[in-house]
This record gives C-alpha cells, sequence and structure tokens, in this order.
C-alpha cells in the first residue's frame, strides 16, 4: 500500500499546503518507511542533516544537550509533526536529538527528494510557515515554564499533545521529565483530570477526552 493511503492525514502537513494532489502524493510516497518497535535515536545533535522525517504514527522525544553535560526534554512531536527539515535545507547540524517512542512509524525524505521542492513557491512558503510556528512554540514554551504551576504544566502538555490524537502513548514518569515537576505531581495532577472526567489512563497511554476542559483547569489556577 502507497504510504499516501496508508497515511492520508500526512497530506494535510502544512509544509505540503497549496500543493497539487498529485504532487502531495507522490512527496509521501516517495518516502522511505521505518518503524522503531523500541526507543531508538534517529537523529543526533550535531550530527549533519541528511532530510527531513514524517511522523507518520506514534511520538517522537526531542532532547538537548548542553555544553556543560546537562540533557533537557524540549518538546514530544507526535503524529503529523515534521523533523529534522530545517537542518536539512540549511545544511546545519542538528539542534536537538530525537528519539522514536516504542511503537513509532516514521517516514524519511532524503535532503536529494527535498531540494526538488525548494523550485515549488508554495514549499517555500510553508516552510518560512513552519519557522514561524516554531517560534511560536518555543515562545510559548519558554512562558508556561517561566510562570506556570506544575499542575498548569501537566495540562497544558497535554493539551498541546492531543491537538492531532486524543490517545497519547506517554508514561507518567515521562510526562514528569517534560512539565519539569516530580512524578507525585503528576500522578496526583491525572488522577484530579481522570476523576473530572477529561481523561483516561491506561498502562503507558493518557487518552484526553475534553481537550476544552484542560484550558479551563489551566485558567482556574489563574483566577483561583
Amino acid at each position: 500500500m502507497k504510504h499516501s493511503k496508508r497515511f492520508p492525514h500526512l497530506l494535510s502537513c502544512g509544509l505540503l499546503a497549496g500543493m497539487s494532489d498529485a504532487a502531495r502524493s507522490k512527496f509521501v510516497d516517495d518516502c522511505n518507511l521505518r518503524t522503531f518497535g523500541t526507543k531508538t535515536t534517529i537523529l543526533s545533535q550535531g550530527e549533519m542533516g541528511s532530510g527531513l522525517l514524517f511522523v507518520a504514527d506514534g511520538s517522537v522525544e526531542v532532547s538537548y544537550v548542553s555544553e556543560d553535560g546537562n540533557q533537557a526534554v524540549v518538546y514530544v512531536s507526535v503524529t503529523g509533526d515534521v523533523l529534522g527539515v530545517v537542518e536539512a535545507i540549511a545544511e546545519r547540524p542538528y539542534a536537538a536529538s530525537c528519539k522514536a517512542l516504542p511503537g513509532t512509524t516514521l517516514l524519511f525524505c532524503s535532503k536529494a527528494q527535498l531540494d526538488q521542492q525548494l523550485s515549488c513557491p508554495a514549499f517555500v512558503r510553508n516552510f518560512a510557515g513552519y519557522i514561524h510556528d516554531l517560534l511560536e512554540r518555543d515562545n510559548r514554551n519558554q512562558a508556561v515554564h517561566q510562570f506556570y504551576t506544575a499542575e498548569q504544566r501537566i495540562c497544558t502538555y497535554l493539551h498541546e499533545l492531543s491537538a492531532r490524537r486524543s490517545d497519547l502513548r506517554l508514561s507518567q514518569s515521562y510526562l514528569a521529565t517534560v512539565a519539569g515537576c516530580s512524578r507525585q505531581t503528576v500522578n496526583r495532577e491525572l488522577g484530579v483530570l481522570r476523576d473530572a472526567g477529561f481523561i483516561s489512563l491506561a498502562r503507558g497511554q493518557i487518552n484526553v477526552l475534553d481537550r476544552a476542559a484542560l484550558l479551563v483547569r489551566i485558567s482556574s489556577f489563574e483566577t483561583g
């Protein structure tokens, strides 16, 4: 089965907006399929960019190691996200490392394939839009970490990560790392959200049932 048929949601990726149906399908179909059963490093910080990766299904941990050796999880990419495109086009080293979580499927597009798209005005415009979205996300996350309580951070990340799919394959300890708080705090807040009917919990998975309610929960700390 062609990738565009198996993963039709990728055709709606912002990077391909404004391109013809045939061009979008060809772009996705020409990618190479990669599936990971265990947590696996797929991009390494400091290595030269060799292409982009579509997250066809699953999640990818994005982390940064500082010059003094401290590692921080800066983002979790979910289904529909794109990784490595900036470095591949700019011919720069990857700015962070990426690890595919178990059960993740990716589509790899080589730099040669990517370079062919640079003659397409729609693709160039979409790429600029992608950079803009990254800036907005980083600014938003910085504000979240600086001004929000641990409970607000947990709700914010659940709301953000569930934008494309409601079933998040994330453990409580993993969410604690991303939100920058203790596992006990995550466990307590998830219990509150579960009892309120905002989420449901399964082993290694969090199902977001009411995204709008998460925003209300975040605001309640600001006004309470």
